[in-house]
């Protein structure tokens, strides 16, 4: 039996998402369409073009993914910020999506969601396997009259809000070192911002010292040819973990040479980049 709670357009105009300029909150317009695809690992993601203001830490909030999840489909990101009108995926999971629609539904607050059918795929695997919702609440708001499919036609499987797809369960609490590098991030931001060329990625080795920045909680790194008071972003390449760091000196001539070493980080960074306990790499930027 079809649903009386669903009552969906077939009409859907299709459009690539447009990323809104007005500040790093607002990523959807009522007027965008949410194309939804899915990658070799089965992940459903959808395309997001960034704009001025933009953060992938907001990006990751207002899709209900934390920043794991959006490196894992951006490898790149782990070493380089996205720029201006760079390409970004971003997991859509299906606790975003809303799928049935009753009286407290307003169009103008919501985006439809699309997905775009794959040679073979069949509309029972669409509704049962990948979005979860029943086969004839799939036909029903597609208007069609049988499980006929042709790939590449587009069905249309729900609605996300234009203010964000707020996951039904509890949200992911940032630690207390994460939070100090999402501050750090900020004021990390506004130096690029104001930089006329950015220092291109480079390779580094790394050395810690235990008990270091558990006192005071913050991040914070010796780089001997970068000035005090600069924001880095490091980089594990061995796990693409990731910590905002304020450099705060420089480390002595005779750590460099005895260490083999670029640069000293705090206790409180290597735990946060899931270093070891000898020397390791990093990407500075």
């Amino acid at each position: 039996m079809r649903t009386a709670l669903i009552f969906f357009s077939s009409l859907v105009l299709i459009a690539t998402v447009r990323a809104d300029t007005g500040d790093s909150l607002r990523y959807l317009t009522s007027a965008d369409t949410v194309l939804l695809e899915i990658d070799a690992a089965q992940r459903k993601y959808t395309t997001h073009v960034f704009a001025p203001k933009q953060t992938v830490y907001s990006l990751g909030r207002f899709y209900g993914q934390d920043l794991d999840e959006i490196y894992a489909l951006n490898p790149a990101l782990a070493t380089a910020p996205p720029a201006i009108g760079q390409e970004v995926r971003v997991g859509v999971p299906n606790r975003a999506i809303i799928r049935y629609r009753d009286g407290r539904f307003r169009r103008a607050a919501h985006a439809p969601v699309v997905y775009r059918v794959k040679p073979g795929e069949t509309a029972y695997h669409i509704a049962k396997t990948v979005f979860r919702m029943p086969v004839d609440t799939l036909l029903a708001v597609n208007d069609l009259p049988d499980h006929s499919l042709a790939p590449g036609q587009l069905l249309q499987v729900g609605w996300i809000p234009v203010g964000g797809a707020e996951a039904p369960s509890a949200p992911v609490e940032l630690g207390p070192l994460q939070r100090v590098s999402y501050a750090n991030y900020k004021l990390y931001s506004e130096q690029r911002d104001s930089s006329a060329v950015a220092a291109p990625p480079r390779r580094g080795v790394a050395s810690w010292v235990p008990g270091t920045g558990e006192v005071s909680g913050q991040l914070f790194a010796l780089v001997s040819d970068v000035d005090p008071g600069t924001y880095l972003k490091l980089v594990n390449p061995a796990n693409k973990r990731f910590a905002y760091v304020k450099v705060i000196g420089a480390p002595t001539d005779e750590q460099i040479r005895r260490e083999r070493i670029d640069l000293t980080v705090s206790a409180t960074t290597a735990r946060l980049l899931g270093a070891g306990r000898s020397n390791f790499y990093v990407m500075m930027e």
